[in-house]
């Protein structure tokens, strides 16, 4: 076994002989030994230690900080979640959660330094394949927001812009690294969001200059998202699990299984009685679905009438197509919450722009509501001011609240 040389002296006086007497002579001898001691201490601990390619992952370094969470039970995570709405604030329970979490948060920190993320999930199990991964990983976001929360308004300002780029990127390595599919998508924006309002909530702790060094920060990650991508995925992973149990002969009723409690008793009958050939054409049919909305979600600037003619479309083959009825996503949901990302992304510049250059920054066309025909609208509320933008969401607009701007 080797010997550590972390601590050269320690060492050297446990195999020094206990009794012998320090003449003159063997004081010199011991000083020259120790210095080659430590002289030989200093050079190993300045050698690199070597690195297994294998480990140079960054799923490995989350799933440590997941390991090292400290439990959080239902009414802590309602109260985190409030926070990341904006309906509460940091308390110091928070702060007790936040220092618990620093083993965890170091762990964070060290995957989100690494470029290539595998999370080895097994897709091949199609729609039974787990995603233990997503929840964590919103968890573990929450509580490093929380702690740039922290950090923002007690001055450590270079510390809370690390915390808010860190957590970008874990949502950009749970989302868009590797398969994609759709839920670790939407869970990717929902990880991003909820950044974007922290970073706002804290601006107006920010000097000029450090809002533009995070700024820039922020911009080094696309503002585009791959919803394509995601739909392609989801099309290959589901209907291909689906494509090899037809035609393997295996029991439907892992097909079956799958239905939810709204599904209509009469598309399960169907199913039922379906031969292998009819939910074999079933899922082609599927497939040709997937195709049409992949390749509307293609473009970038989708009109109110491509999308019409879409979901017009799928609810057709919805009447004559029970596997479509039962599994296919929600599309509309998923275009919308895409839509949403942009506009808070939008909304980010824009709030950026405030706090450099006042109300008159949103005439620029540049940071004009992605989704409307001028600027987003102002207005003023009692901590600050609100964008409000034309996109609409369960009947709301979607809007982005900006504390501390200056009036």
């Amino acid at each position: 076994m080797a010997l550590s040389t972390s601590r050269p002296t320690i060492l050297w006086t446990r195999l020094w002989p206990r009794r012998i007497k320090v003449t003159d002579m063997n004081r010199s001898l011991l000083a020259m030994l120790l210095g080659i001691t430590l002289t030989s201490g200093t050079l190993m601990a300045q050698k690199p230690l070597p690195v297994d390619p294998l480990d140079h992952n960054a799923a490995l370094s989350y799933w440590q900080a997941f390991a090292l969470l400290p439990p959080i039970d239902d009414a802590t995570r309602e109260r985190v979640a409030s926070i990341m709405r904006g309906d509460s604030v940091v308390d110091d329970d928070m702060q007790r959660l936040v220092t618990a979490s620093d083993d965890s948060l170091m762990f964070f920190h060290r995957g989100t330094s690494i470029e290539s993320c595998a999370w080895g999930l097994a897709f091949e199990a199609g729609p039974y394949a787990y995603l233990p991964h997503l929840g964590k990983a919103r968890e573990l976001s929450r509580v490093a927001l929380i702690r740039a929360r922290l950090r923002f308004k007690a001055g450590q300002v270079h510390d809370g812009m690390d915390d808010t780029i860190a957590a970008i990127q874990l949502g950009r390595q749970v989302s868009q690294q590797g398969v994609i599919v759709l839920i670790n998508l939407l869970v990717g924006l929902s990880i991003e969001s909820e950044t974007i309002e922290t970073v706002v909530s804290s601006l107006q702790y920010l000097d000029q200059s450090q809002r533009d060094e995070l700024e820039r920060r922020i911009n080094q990650f696309p503002r585009e998202i791959n919803m394509s991508a995601a739909l392609q995925g989801e099309r290959d992973v589901f209907l291909g699990w689906l494509i090899r149990e037809v035609e393997s002969g295996r029991s439907r009723e892992r097909i079956l299984g799958l239905a939810s409690e709204s599904t209509p008793p009469t598309t399960i009958t169907r199913v039922q009685q379906a031969s292998p050939k009819q939910i074999l054409g079933w899922a082609k049919e599927m497939g040709l679905i997937y195709d049409a909305v992949i390749a509307a979600m293609s473009q970038p600037n989708e009109t109110i009438e491509q999308a019409e003619r879409l979901e017009s479309k799928i609810t057709e083959e919805l009447a004559s197509n029970p596997l479509a009825e039962m599994f296919l996503p929600a599309f509309g949901s998923a275009r919308l919450a895409g839509k949403r990302f942009v506009t808070k992304r939008a909304q980010l510049a824009a709030a950026f722009a405030l706090f450099q250059s006042g109300p008159s920054a949103l005439d620029r066309q540049t940071l004009w509501d992605p989704y409307g025909d001028g600027p987003f609208e102002l207005e003023r509320v009692d901590e600050g001011v609100e964008l409000i933008s034309d996109l609409k969401r369960d009947g709301m607009p979607v809007r982005l609240r900006i504390p501390g701007l200056p009036k």
